[in-house]
């Protein structure tokens, strides 16, 4: 999983940041992403492209190639959320 030599990979308690320790609430971390504009972006915007970007499934595919769940996926969502 982990393609560089200068990276470790973190336990957090013993636990290894695996996707099904995510699931489970067992590996307390995760990165949430928050974009944030001046009121609603017009639809025409390339704000709102790049979020539109972001939510569907092509931005989600890129997310899943990096080894990575998008937050929806995770078994309890609501745990997808900053602490």
């Amino acid at each position: 999983m982990n393609e560089r030599d200068d990276i470790l990979p973190l336990r957090i308690d013993g636990q290894a940041a695996t996707l099904e320790a995510a699931d489970h609430g067992a590996y307390p971390f995760w990165e949430t992403e928050f974009a944030y504009t001046y009121g609603e972006p017009a639809p025409d915007s390339l704000a709102a492209s790049f979020l539109r970007y972001l939510t569907n499934e092509v931005g989600q595919d890129i997310i899943r190639a990096r080894d990575h769940r998008p937050c929806l996926e995770l078994e309890n969502p609501v745990l997808c959320r900053p602490l």
